[in-house]
């Protein structure tokens, strides 16, 4: 009963994996970028990029390459997205919510772990729960754990 339930959930966790390796595991018209098939696009046209994106040489949809992308007081960042701009060292916060000013003056959720509200932390600048994976480190976990059943 056991090794139904390990195989049902190894299946299940496998089928709603949507990362890749490389280009060959993605569907037409998409390619992998960080382990996600993502859409590709057109770069002299930007066609294939929802409107407001731009298409870079590598063929993925931006939403900015440089400030003069973004709209007035947003600046681009290196996740090629606009953020609000700000200036670390004035003494306005000029960040919304519980955002805070990095070194680059851009508005990130978090620069170390007390920026982040109730059990989170920080990382890469973003506020998540400590110890959250993706679904690939929960099918490894299972897969490894149905090869030690097995023995």
């Amino acid at each position: 009963m056991i090794k139904q339930i390990l195989l049902i959930a190894l299946i299940i966790a496998v089928a709603y994996s949507t990362s890749c390796t490389s280009d060959s595991d993605c569907d037409d018209n998409f390619a992998c970028k960080s382990n996600q098939c993502e859409d590709t696009c057109d770069e002299k046209t930007h066609s294939g990029c929802i409107e407001g994106y731009y298409c870079d040489s590598t063929f993925f949809c931006y939403e900015c390459f440089e400030d003069e992308h973004c709209p007035e007081n947003y600046a681009c960042n290196n996740n090629y997205e606009c953020n609000t701009s700000c200036i670390k060292d004035s003494n306005a916060n000029e960040c919304s919510g519980y955002s805070v000013c990095n070194d680059k003056n851009e508005c990130v959720d978090c620069i170390d772990d007390y920026d982040c509200q109730g059990s989170t932390i920080c990382k890469d600048q973003e506020c998540v729960e400590p110890g959250s994976g993706s679904i690939l480190n929960a099918s490894f976990i299972l897969i490894i754990g149905f090869i030690a059943y097995l023995l």
